[in-house]
């Protein structure tokens, strides 16, 4: 169920964001709202994300889903916001 959850409030964000640090209110905002994460683990999110490379919400994703629930959870918040950045790029 937690990774429906998951998967469900990255669609939210990346179609409500454009990406980048616009996207860091709201991950906080769904990760505290959620009880998955405190904002000194967002903090610590947003530090790891920007010293690796890649875009900042993909990087984003993917910690967070996998401090959440495991590597499946990385996959699959990974492969959301991938998915939802190539579909606004088609339209």
């Amino acid at each position: 169920m937690i990774y429906i959850q998951l998967f469900l409030s990255f669609m939210k964000i990346g179609f409500t964001s454009f990406g980048g640090m616009s996207m860091i209110p709201l991950i906080l905002e769904e990760m505290t709202s959620h009880g998955w994460m405190t904002a000194e683990d967002l903090s610590n999110l947003v530090a790891i994300a920007e010293m690796t490379p890649g875009p900042l919400g993909i990087n984003c994703a993917t910690f967070t889903g996998t401090q959440t629930a495991g590597f499946l959870g990385g996959l699959i918040l990974w492969s959301s916001l991938f998915s939802l950045r190539n579909l606004r790029k088609a339209a």
